[in-house]
């Protein structure tokens, strides 16, 4: 939600990060290396949570 009233869950984020994926998906894309690097920003996250950079 925009007005930072609750926190994503750990789903909606995964879920989000997956349309994206299959959005570029349609496009000039390599998709396995977009999955590969959604992937890899989740297993960070695992530890250090999901920080906005803006945030």
């Amino acid at each position: 939600m925009l007005d930072q009233s609750r926190r994503e869950t750990a789903v909606e984020h995964s879920w989000h990060l997956a349309m994206y994926a299959l959005l570029l998906a349609s496009g000039p894309v390599n998709t396995e290396r977009v999955i590969k690097m959604l992937l890899l920003h989740d297993v960070v996250e695992v530890d250090a949570g999901d920080f906005p950079i803006h945030g």
